[in-house]
This record gives structure tokens, sequence and C-alpha cells, in this order.
């Protein structure tokens, strides 16, 4: 069991389809996720761009639940305004059990998320569906507040 990915508020969907968006700034963003043998496969893109696929599913998963981190974009226009938006593909690995993605922090360096800039209060450093917190040019992570289910699939 690995501290500050058990019994903890995530972004969870379970559903092709679901997703969510997370505007920010900085020059790279990634997931931490908790992979499980329910992982999915995300896809995701950044402003508008092409979409990009990434498995959650690790060698691992098929036993446990583990943290691991995803870095989906590494070489974004620092400082600028971005837009993720992630959501479950239909398709998952042959092991999978599921669809699941489970989003326990978002790591974004070199910046803030939209959604900072404009609060001033101790409140700017939780993570919500649409916010994440970053600090120093650095990859850091801020815990999700409550466990919102993603947005279901259309």
């Amino acid at each position: 069991t690995r501290r500050g990915f058990v019994d903890v508020p995530m972004l969870v969907g379970e559903a092709p389809g679901s997703s969510f968006r997370l505007p920010f700034a900085g020059s790279a963003v990634g997931l931490f996720v908790a992979a499980g043998p329910d992982a999915g496969t995300i896809e995701y893109r950044v402003d508008g761009g092409t979409w990009r696929t990434q498995d959650l599913f690790t060698r691992w998963s098929g036993g446990l639940h583990l943290p691991w981190l995803y870095m989906l974009e590494a070489e974004l226009e620092a400082g600028a305004e971005h837009l993720l938006e992630v959501r479950i593909a239909a398709t998952r690995h042959v092991r999978s059990k599921g669809h699941a993605c489970r989003v326990v922090h978002v790591a974004v360096n070199d910046g803030l998320t939209t959604a900072e800039r404009r609060l001033s209060n101790a409140s700017a450093r939780r993570l919500t569906a649409t916010s994440a917190h970053t600090s120093g040019g650095a990859p850091s992570t801020s815990p999700l507040p409550a466990a919102p289910r993603v947005a279901q699939g259309q």
C-alpha cells in the first residue's frame, strides 16, 4: 500500500467516453494514477491537437493497484495557457478487467492552472476536476478534495 494513493479522493471514471478537461499553464503535464486490475486506456490531447492514446495498465496491474505517473506532454510552450482533455477509450489492455481511470494527482510544471491564477487563498492549492497546483518550475502535485466522478460518455 502506497501512502497518498489509498483512502484518498480521486477523480474516477470507469466507462468508455467518460472525460474531463483541465486548463493549465506550464510546459509539461502528466497524471498520477492508481493502476490496478481494471485499469483502462485513455485518449488525451492538449490545445485541441491530435488525440493520443495511453494504456494505464502496467505489467504489475493484474495483481494490485499501484501508483504510476504518465507524463502526457513535456514540451509545451512555457507560460502559455493550455487545455488538457482526457477521455476513457473503448479499447483496453488484453489483461485488464475494465476501463478504469483513477487520477490521484495531476503533475504540471512551470506554472499554475488557470483557476489558480484567479484564486488568492489557500484553496488554490487543492486539485479539483478543473485545476491543479504547481510551484518552482518543477513537477509537483496536489491532492483532490473529494471523489468526483468524471463526466459519463455521450
